[in-house]
Formats: structure tokens, sequence, C-alpha cells
């Protein structure tokens, strides 16, 4: 949670606060923990997905039956299922993205659609790695799973004035 938290800006006093009081509650944005990586502002937070099968799995705490998804939302993390398909239609997802002919130039009509930055080292490994042959805990599937996630349920742009409440209108 810890990282999470410092990833979306919090100041390292006002996180420690947060998990002493067991409630993250209502982000108090900062200057802190990622300027030193070259942000100037915060992470703004629109959605966050948590894998759906480790996430809605229910487990016993404190004599009760609940799951990671419950138990973040307590703390004031709210989080939604990723997509749970099968694991070979994300994958198929994701190769129809990477997918352009070689044979042709590359252009508008002739280019993958899914491009990684080169700082993404990781995403890189594991794309030009993976096999799937390690099985559901291979050592780099974690970055494939992301990419998977993406896949299927693609990243949507809201311009800020589409998130303003407006007035007007009847029931």
């Amino acid at each position: 949670m810890e990282e999470i938290l410092r990833a979306e800006g919090w100041r390292e006093d006002d996180i420690r606060s947060a998990i002493d009081a067991g409630s993250v509650g209502i982000p108090k944005r900062g200057r802190g923990g990622d300027l030193e990586r070259g942000r100037q502002e915060p992470e703004e937070i629109f959605e966050r997905l948590m894998d759906s099968r480790f996430g809605a799995a229910p487990t016993l705490a404190r004599n009760e039956s609940k799951t990671l998804i419950e138990s973040m939302a307590e703390l004031g993390l709210e989080f939604e299922p990723a997509p749970g398909e099968h694991q070979r239609e994300g994958i198929d997802q994701v190769n129809d993205l990477l997918y352009y002919d070689p044979e042709k130039p590359i252009g508008p009509a002739n280019k993958p659609r899914l491009l990684v930055l080169e700082t993404c080292k990781n995403v890189i490994w594991a794309l030009e790695n993976w096999t799937g042959l390690d099985g559901p805990h291979g050592a780099c599937k974690d970055f494939i799973d992301l990419l998977r996630y993406m896949a299927l349920n693609p990243p949507v742009y809201f311009p800020p004035e589409a998130l303003v409440c407006r007035g007007g209108g009847a029931y």
C-alpha cells in the first residue's frame, strides 16, 4: 500500500499517518516521493485495476471472509477487478496490437498499434523473452499480464472538462 500511495504523490508523513489510522481516506496530494523521478506533479488516479483472480479470492481475516479488493476499499483505495478473460485471449489481443508486415514499409496502414517506450526495460525484456512455458507463475508474466489488461480494457482519454458535473435536465 505504501508504494501505491508514494506513486500517487503522497508525502511520507501523510503515508505514515494514514497507515497508522488504518484508512487512507481522501488523498492528501503533496509534492513528495515522485519528484526525484522527474515527475513535477503527483499522479492523478482515475481508475486502479487489480488482478481479478487474486483480488477477488476470499481470505479469512479477523474471523471474516474478505477479498483483497474489499480490504483495500476499507482503507480508501478503490480497485476494479482487471478483465478476467482467458490468458490466450489477452495474448492474442496484444499480438494483434504489435502486428505489422515487416515486408512492407512502415506507414499509417502498416505499423504496430502498441508502442513501448524504450525506457520500459522490463516490459521490453518480457516481450522478448516470455514464452508461457513456465506456467502462471513465470518470471516475467506480470508485465505480460499488464499488457493483457490494457489490451482487453483499452485506455480511454477523458479530458478534464468531461469529468465536471453539470446541472440541468430532469429525471
